[in-house]
């Protein structure tokens, strides 16, 4: 019985030849459920907050147009960073 047990064994060493084994990595990707993936951005700040009456009387249209631009690029960037706040809720 213990021959039976040697017996693999002798024959894979008298053979010699030699065992090629290959790696491969492999990437899974597993999904995971998580939580709000961070706190809600601060909201933006209306242009009548921002400047009085005579302020902006006292602007040109120009710079109105400016500022109106910049509060339009503001609300675009914060509705951005809210769905990216709250996506994964």
């Amino acid at each position: 019985m213990r021959g039976l047990l040697i017996i693999p064994f002798v024959l894979l060493a008298a053979c010699g030849s030699r065992v090629v084994t290959k790696e491969t990595i492999k990437t899974v990707s597993v999904p995971v459920v998580q939580k709000c993936a961070s706190e809600r951005p601060e909201a933006v700040n209306p242009i009548s907050s921002t400047f009085t009456a005579e302020q902006w009387e006292s602007l040109s249209h120009k710079q109105r147009a400016e500022i109106v631009a910049a509060q339009a690029l503001a609300r675009l960037n914060y509705s951005a960073a809210l769905e990216a706040a709250t996506g994964a809720c």
